[in-house]
């Protein structure tokens, strides 16, 4: 397993590779997103791990970051504000930790983050179809009907292939959260909100009157196509 470390730390560059490669990682290191991205080898890791001071000057990379590599990006930054953090995770990041974060923490979300992936991965080849939704995940992209496909970021396609997986059942924010982001705490309903509204502008004939992806007020989302 590989993992790009960025940072232009010296402390923080040192710390973090001790970390990782003491769970048995293997760590490029990259002073920055040009820097990480320059190059075909590092686009190919198993992970992205971004050290920061300045969660402002971080947004614009991990969106421009996000248009070239799929790779989990895990972003550790100083002192986050709770509208910094949501930036971050609607820019592409797929988590968002303050500073300092414990070895132990660190270790356990990557772990978490390799088997979420493992399972996307294992069903990814079948193309998934109901009604005239078909969502393909080999090329994270969705058509309905006879409408040109859309590409789906990360975080899209997980909410997506969540849903319909799941056709009929409610499923509530926290449990998109965990099963989405990869929290385990109580997750941000405004988040959620979010998302849903990004992938209903992409999904929905008429976002502003949803027929697939349907809210039910005070419990969460549900997928159908009735």
């Amino acid at each position: 397993m590989q993992v790009v470390l960025i940072t232009d730390n010296a402390d923080e560059r040192d710390y973090y590779s001790y970390v990782l490669q003491q769970v048995g990682l293997g760590v490029i290191y990259r002073p920055d997103f040009e820097a990480a991205t320059a190059e075909r080898a590092p686009s190919q890791s198993d992970l992205f791990l971004v050290v920061s001071r300045s969660a402002e000057s971080t947004i614009k990379s991990v969106s421009r970051f996000r248009a070239h590599v799929e790779a989990p990006l895990f972003v550790l930054v100083d002192h986050p504000t709770e509208s910094q953090v949501a930036d971050l995770l609607e820019a592409g990041a797929d988590l968002v930790l303050p500073l300092p974060v414990s070895p132990r923490v660190l270790a356990a979300y990557y772990r978490n983050q390799m088997r979420r992936g493992g399972e996307v991965a294992a069903i990814a080849p079948a193309p998934l179809k109901l009604g005239s939704v078909e969502l393909e995940p080999s090329i994270r992209s969705v058509r309905v009907g006879r409408r040109k496909p859309q590409h789906l970021t990360q975080l899209e396609f997980r909410l997506l292939h969540l849903l319909m997986t799941h056709r009929g059942q409610v499923i509530t924010p926290d449990v998109i959260v965990d099963r989405v982001w990869g929290y385990t705490e109580s997750g941000s309903r405004e988040l959620v909100r979010g998302l849903i509204s990004r992938l209903r502008a992409k999904v929905e004939p008429n976002p502003n009157d949803p027929r697939y992806i349907r809210t039910v007020a005070g419990v969460g989302y549900v997928f159908d196509i009735e």
